[in-house]
């Protein structure tokens, strides 16, 4: 059971991972901002990754989102990998 919680724990976080990204870099011929590009995340990532896979945490799912992609993009700002716009 603690082994299923985890594998889908992992793999939404993987999904979020890569939406991040790929909406970052889209970013620059969008020209999408902050709280726009975390929404076309979101979207994409329920596309990708179902809010009935979360099981019980299903009505949590934009909330839990949100917090991982803020938590992704920390990170990447913080190791140089998101370019900041001017720079």
């Amino acid at each position: 059971m603690l082994q299923k919680v985890f594998e889908v724990a992992q793999a939404f976080v993987q999904v979020l991972a890569l939406v991040t990204v790929v909406v970052e870099i889209a970013s620059d011929a969008t020209g999408a901002k902050g709280a726009e590009k975390k929404a076309r995340a979101i979207a994409k990532a329920k596309e990708l990754f179902p809010p009935e896979r979360l099981g019980a945490f299903a009505g949590l799912y934009d909330q839990l989102a949100g917090l991982i992609i803020d938590a992704i993009v920390a990170y990447a700002n913080a190791k140089g990998f998101f370019v900041k716009s001017g720079q």
